[in-house]
């Protein structure tokens, strides 16, 4: 991820950081050399991890603009929109282990952590601003309200003490839920380019997001769809 400074309010500076992933993107996606997803896999991506739950309002926000992705993007893809698996990622824990369960020490570890972070956490707000393309994703963005957001996901780390080491050297530095994780070739790169341009800005709408959860991810296809449906194994209303 780009490194910038957390500056939760300054517009600009988050701004920038979704317009680099775009120009980055564009290349690839016009290639056919984007990244593809692929079901989970050991020791690789779609780990146990701790997200904040979107509200109602926004999970449709976030389902709708992911239908008008996918008419671009073409079938095969992993709908990340999908309203059983929208979220904002605060967190992975590990490296994806087929056998994990709740009742894995470092699981039970992890529940309590997110208990303790929310106890100490109160309501956020995050504004939808835009959309926009990454080599491997196409991405709601979204900025949060004031630095709180980003104190949570200081006080997560603090909590989850060495339990925090899988993302220890490579920070979260913006705030996003994805729409579609590529998978697949996608149909017209022209007009999922044009698209996403199209809404890099949008009327911003602002969401109060009130859960944080520890979640495993479950690959699922439904007869439409392909996507990574969420289980919850914590599920905690920040409430300080």
């Amino acid at each position: 991820m780009l490194s910038i400074t957390r500056a939760a309010c300054d517009h600009a500076a988050v701004t920038t950081v979704f317009d680099t992933l775009f120009q980055a993107a564009e290349v690839d996606i016009r290639e056919g050399s984007h990244r593809r997803d692929v079901p989970p896999d050991e020791g690789g991506r779609w780990p146990i991890s701790i997200v904040l739950s979107l509200p109602d309002p926004m999970r449709q926000e976030v389902a709708s603009l992911m239908r008008e992705a996918e008419f671009y993007a073409g079938p095969g893809h992993f709908m990340t929109g999908h309203e059983e698996a929208a979220h904002i990622t605060v967190r992975a824990i590990e490296p994806y282990r087929a056998a994990a369960a709740p009742v894995d020490p470092i699981a039970q570890r992890c529940a309590a952590a997110v208990r303790r972070t929310a106890r100490a956490t109160n309501a956020l707000t995050f504004a939808l601003t835009g959309v926009t393309l990454t080599s491997g994703s196409v991405m709601a963005q979204l900025e949060p309200s004031d630095q709180r957001a980003w104190q949570l996901m200081d006080r997560m780390a603090a909590e989850l003490g060495e339990d925090a080491y899988y993302e220890r050297d490579d920070p979260r530095d913006i705030f996003y839920a994805n729409l579609i994780h590529f998978a697949a070739d996608i149909r017209d790169p022209a007009g999922l380019i044009e698209w996403s341009q199209s809404r890099r800005r949008i009327e911003p709408v602002a969401y109060r997001v009130d859960t944080l959860e520890l979640v495993r991810f479950h690959y699922t296809e439904n007869g439409r769809d392909r996507f990574m449906r969420m289980s919850s194994w914590c599920r905690t209303p920040l409430d300080a």
